[in-house]
Formats: C-alpha cells, sequence, structure tokens
C-alpha cells in the first residue's frame, strides 16, 4: 500500500509464509492479526479539528471475518472527520492496545484530548494501561451513551 500511496501510513503485524513442507516462501508474508493504516491528510487535518476522538469497532461479514476498529473526529461544523482504521481479528485487548497506541503516535501526539468509546470492557483496560499511551495525565476517557 505504501508504495502506490506514499502518503500513508501502514502498521502491520506479519508472519512468514510456509509452504507444506515447513520451509519459508522468499520475500512472501502473510497478514497476522493486526492492520492499522491511515491516510496523511488526515494525520495533517485532525489538528484543526474538535480535540475529541470517537472509537468504535464492526465486524466484517462474509469473505472476510474480523472487526474493523475506527477513529473518528467532528469537524466545526459538525462534520464527521474519519482518521484511522485497523482490521483486527476481533474486539480483544491486545487490538485495542494496537489501535490505541497507533492512533497516539501518529495522530493524537497532543495533551488534551477526550477519547469517546462505548462501553466495551477492553478499551476500558488498555486506555487505564501505562503503555497504551492514553493516560489520564495526557487526556480523558468517557462513554458515550
Amino acid at each position: 500500500m505504501r508504495t502506490y500511496l506514499s502518503s500513508m501510513v501502514v502498521e502491520k503485524e506479519i508472519l512468514p509464509m510456509f509452504t507444506e513442507q515447513g520451509q519459508i516462501v522468499e520475500c512472501v508474508m502473510k497478514f497476522h492479526h493486526f492492520f492499522f493504516w491511515i491516510f496523511r491528510p488526515c494525520i495533517n487535518g485532525f489538528q484543526y479539528y474538535k480535540p475529541i476522538a470517537q472509537v468504535s469497532g464492526t465486524w466484517l461479514y462474509r469473505k472476510y471475518k474480523g472487526t474493523l476498529l475506527m477513529a473518528i473526529a467532528q469537524d466545526g461544523n459538525n462534520k464527521i472527520f474519519q482518521i484511522a482504521f485497523v482490521i483486527v481479528e476481533g474486539e480483544i485487548a491486545d487490538a485495542w492496545l494496537f489501535f490505541l497506541n497507533n492512533l497516539k503516535m501518529h495522530v493524537t501526539p497532543q495533551n488534551g484530548l477526550c477519547l469517546i468509546s462505548d462501553r466495551h470492557e477492553s478499551i476500558k483496560n488498555v486506555y487505564s494501561r501505562h503503555d497504551s499511551g492514553w493516560m489520564p495525565e495526557n487526556s480523558m476517557h468517557v462513554l458515550c451513551i
């Protein structure tokens, strides 16, 4: 993806591909668990938006199973601005940690942000972890009703 869209940030967890005989296939990797992507204009644009990021997830159906996690913001006219996306196997703590770490690192490094989420236990647990980057000292986590 970075080859064709150089303004894109991609973080992924990959594993080597093996043949049926157990040998590594050269120059081929397979997707494993997490895939995060964001477009550079979204990163640059977020600095002009309200200091609020909303995160949520939805299930993927049919051929491609898993969960799509996303972060969005609102502009001054209350229009939705999509920030970042990640495809994961499910809404588990490791998936939310991967997503929130990358969101904080690539999009929202500034202090004073408000993170809005649903009441999913994994999100609440990851937010309170020191290694998530989202701490009460530099941000606020609120729940949507």
